[in-house]
């Protein structure tokens, strides 16, 4: 409709938009969530966020905020206290659409929310797997005192039934698009990943350059796709989506690629606990009744810990490192039983077929603020000391690789790991600074 109300064709000056019978699948299938029930829905979560962030604001008291950063590895404040309602709500969301799978405990939606019987119901449910999802989620829930467990959780499971009503625990992906579009709205979480529209487009031409039989299930096992900055799992998700379209396309169930696509096929990792368990979230959400085991979802370490230094996924530029799903809290100070150090993930030199990333574009030098106090501003995450910075730099430096240069920022380092991993005719699918196209230091990676 124009401006006067009146019906016009779209695209102008052509009488009919051409394309076959999978282009109108496509367009049925993104019609076919409703917009309407996806904004009611993310107004619902992004209400029920913010409720029970001011509860746990209110309730907690000045210490226990700070312990639940160290988890999240941010700084406290009301940026954390969203963060940690929004991954519990994800918990209760994930736990009412698993609930009734063996092992699974019915999800509490009412009454007196007692935290350690909350807390037996999450470590039950790690027992059969769903790690990124759980753990963070019973990690925080521990430090959250007892009286504030009573309103936060008691509010949070009041709203699983609403949002059960909108299709969030039921309808495919509802629940992974309200999350993706609370958290694109910057004003909210106050965080800086690829918007949704963004993922799709880029995973869109990614996925079509790749070389395979979309009719063939066993084929598809096999594909190996990675993001190495994962975020919130926007990148992943529009890639499964992508893979998931072309197979149904083909004459498949994708039901039948889900346990497969997360345990072997794609790779998420992140520095960034929050960014694990809203990543695997979010790629859980296409099937969340269906079950699998350990996914290559992965929190890396981050820091210098018992002299050992860590630069994240950058690690992986030079070497084909195993690390364990909780080498992070480990490299904090956590311990972990035997029990858990099977989740691991190792990336092998020319093993993905796709690359798929939005890496950060910060620099490893302070060329543009001199007088600053962040040395190197790459590495002043978690609250690095000086000393840290300095060692996280030198051994970024050591690397080898095509591409990376330190004024073109980490972005080219992040291509020189992607570069390293793919196979031969494999894609490399990146989200670049627009210094890319000319800057003197982004000339080798032209």
């Amino acid at each position: 409709m124009d401006a006067r109300g009146q019906s016009v064709r779209w695209p102008p000056g052509r009488r009919w938009l051409e394309g076959g019978m999978d282009d109108l699948a496509d367009a049925v299938e993104h019609l076919s969530l409703s917009e309407r029930r996806l904004a009611r829905g993310t107004e619902v979560l992004e209400r029920v966020v913010r409720q029970a962030a001011n509860l746990l604001a209110n309730w907690s008291g000045p210490v226990p905020p700070e312990r639940l950063a160290e988890v999240l590895h941010q700084e406290a404040g009301k940026q954390t206290e969203r963060m940690v309602a929004a991954i519990c709500v994800s918990a209760f969301v994930f736990h009412a659409a698993i609930e009734g799978k063996p092992g699974v405990p019915p999800v509490q939606r009412e009454g007196v929310f007692d935290k350690f019987r909350l807390l037996d119901a999450w470590e039950t449910i790690l027992e059969v797997n769903y790690w990124p999802i759980f753990s963070l989620a019973r990690d925080l829930l521990e430090e959250i005192p007892i009286r504030a467990v009573l309103r936060v959780m008691g509010r949070i499971g009041e709203s699983v039934s609403e949002l059960a009503k909108l299709g969030a625990t039921t309808y495919h992906d509802l629940a992974g698009r309200m999350f993706q579009t609370l958290i694109a709205d910057r004003k909210f979480l106050a965080t800086f990943y690829t918007l949704p529209e963004s993922a799709c487009l880029l995973a869109e031409l990614a996925v079509e350059r790749l070389n395979v039989d979309w009719s063939d299930r066993t084929v598809i096992e096999e594909l190996r796709i990675a993001d190495f900055a994962c975020g919130t799992g926007a990148l992943l998700s529009a890639v499964q989506r992508a893979v998931n379209r072309r197979h149904r396309r083909a004459g498949g169930d994708d039901k039948d690629l889900h346990q497969a696509l997360m345990e072997r096929v794609l790779t998420g990792l992140d520095i960034m606990p929050a960014a694990a368990h809203l990543t695997c979230s979010m790629l859980s959400s296409a099937h969340p009744s269906l079950t699998y085991g350990k996914s290559g979802i992965v929190t890396l370490p981050y820091g210098v810990s018992d002299g050992e230094i860590n630069v994240g996924a950058l690690d992986f530029v030079d070497v084909e490192h195993s690390y364990s799903l909780f080498a992070a809290s480990e490299s904090m100070g956590g311990t972990v039983s035997e029990s858990r150090s099977e989740h691991s993930v190792t990336i092998a030199d020319r093993s993905c077929d796709l690359v798929i990333m939005n890496p950060p574009f910060t620099r490893p030098t302070n060329h543009e603020a001199r007088h600053a106090e962040i040395p190197v501003p790459s590495f002043a995450g978690f609250s690095t000391s000086h000393d840290e910075q300095q060692a996280m730099g030198r051994k970024l430096r050591k690397t080898t690789g095509l591409f990376g240069h330190g004024n073109a920022g980490l972005a080219s380092n992040f291509m020189d790991l992607g570069h390293s991993k793919l196979r031969d005719g494999g894609v490399l699918a990146m989200v670049l600074p627009f210094s890319f196209a000319r800057g003197g230091s982004w000339q080798g990676a032209r």
